[in-house]
């Protein structure tokens, strides 16, 4: 979502004016008063250049036309402007219309593109849609907040929560708190479950790394999946990336540092001496310091023997440089486990556009007929767009298109999935 700087200038003096317009209170009035909502947590320290931006996806709980601001599931804080648009597409056109169907008793759901400021979300495109899927969505009355809140996110994604696809560069790594803070104030918190990924240039495997980076003076940028609940952005998965990262030759292209690449199996893997043997004879040694991809099926060497050992193929793909003592060293690489093996053998393939969610059985159907049944959300691949059955269920409830593709074993009621990515057109 790209926006001009005669675009983002004119939002700016709106929201100047709009600060003023309040009379001191709400989110642009600096940190948000008692009475305000929780929302994003607001800003922290000096920022940077650029903005955080994305999407947010949840159900209105409440709405002020006459100050332009909505609180979704999770307290996420949102801000229209003059120059926000409504999406004519949905069901509703203005906010006043809005909230008669919240003071109605009308579950909406609403989705988001903008960006962050101040810890709010400034609305550049949103769309409203009523949720006939949503019987105990808690939606609000008016200006307060209403509504118990379903806690049990069995409707069309939980109603206690919002989901956010969020981009922006890294203004503070806080190591004790697991957490980074995005420009315009977003506070995204991780936890053991959390995917961190990171570009070629980054190679940041955990907090720890993305700090050292912007400690040494890197601007890491970062985009995030996850979500938002009680106040609090939690990430499913974070990838990393240098801004303007990579040395330029004296010709303007990158630097290769003599590298090769190097793709095959691997028959062996000495730990001691960090080697291994690759199916064709070849051995690579892994440097010390050797950067090992966090989106591949394995992080860590002993991983990849324990692997290898137990009879699993697995698929090394690496930079390599001959060195000094002639072996070819590793820099970078990524350990998968190879997609021909074995133990793959009787998996069926299933992909199409979803049209039907059942929360409670855990399956979905495509537009041609066939039924995958999801166990867990677990097995949802994280390089895709959509992370859980819940918010496969939103997107369709809000009109978006989602594709999946499923490998599973065939049963008389469906495939059983073992892994299943999701994505949107």
């Amino acid at each position: 979502m790209q926006r001009s700087p005669i675009l983002l200038t004119a939002l700016m003096a709106a929201l100047v004016s709009i600060g003023t317009a309040c009379d001191g209170a709400g989110p642009f009035a600096g940190e948000a008063t008692p009475s305000d909502p929780v929302g994003l947590p607001g800003p922290a320290g000096p920022a940077l250049a650029g903005t955080a931006e994305g999407k947010v996806l949840g159900h209105v709980k409440s709405v002020d036309p006459s100050k332009g601001t909505l609180t979704l599931a999770g307290n996420v804080r949102l801000q229209i402007t003059l120059f926000s648009e409504i999406d004519k597409s949905g069901d509703f056109d203005t906010l006043a219309e809005l909230r008669a169907a919240l003071e109605a008793g009308t579950p909406v759901l609403c989705d988001v593109d903008g960006f962050v400021e101040g810890g709010v979300l400034i609305v550049v495109r949103i769309r409203f849609v009523k949720d006939g899927s949503c019987d105990s969505c808690g939606s609000g009355s008016g200006s307060s907040e209403g509504g118990s809140g379903g806690s049990d996110g069995s409707g069309a994604g939980s109603s206690n929560r919002s989901t956010a696809v969020i981009d922006g560069h890294v203004q503070k790594v806080d190591l004790a708190d697991r957490s980074v803070t995005l420009v315009g104030g977003l506070k995204v918190r991780t936890h053991s479950g959390t995917e961190l990924q990171s570009d070629e240039h980054c190679g940041c495997r955990n907090l720890d790394d993305v700090k050292k980076m912007m400690d040494a003076g890197s601007t890491v940028n970062a985009d995030v999946r996850g979500e938002i609940e009680n106040g609090g952005a939690t990430a499913i998965r974070i990838r990393f990336e240098i801004v303007g990262g990579g040395q330029e030759d004296d010709d303007g292209g990158e630097e290769d540092d003599e590298t090769e690449k190097v793709k095959s199996l691997i028959l062996a893997v000495d730990l001691s001496a960090r080697i291994v043997t690759l199916d064709n004879g070849k051995k690579l040694k892994i440097a010390s310091d050797a950067v090992i991809e966090s989106g591949g099926h394995f992080r860590t060497l002993a991983e990849v023997k324990a692997a290898v050992d137990a009879g699993l193929k697995v698929r090394i793909e690496a930079d390599v440089k001959l060195n000094l003592e002639g072996l070819l060293e590793v820099t970078r690489c990524t350990f998968e486990k190879d997609e021909d093996d074995d133990g793959d053998k009787g998996d069926e393939i299933v992909t199409g556009i979803v049209v039907k969610v059942d929360l409670l059985a855990r399956t979905c159907r495509t537009s041609d007929g066939k039924l995958i049944r999801i166990a867990s959300d677990s097995i949802i691949d994280l390089s895709g767009d959509v992370f859980t059955l819940a918010d496969v269920a939103l997107h369709l409830t809000l009109g978006i298109r989602v594709r999946v593709e499923a490998k599973g074993t065939p049963s008389a009621s469906g495939l059983l999935a073992s892994k299943v990515k999701f994505w949107t057109d």
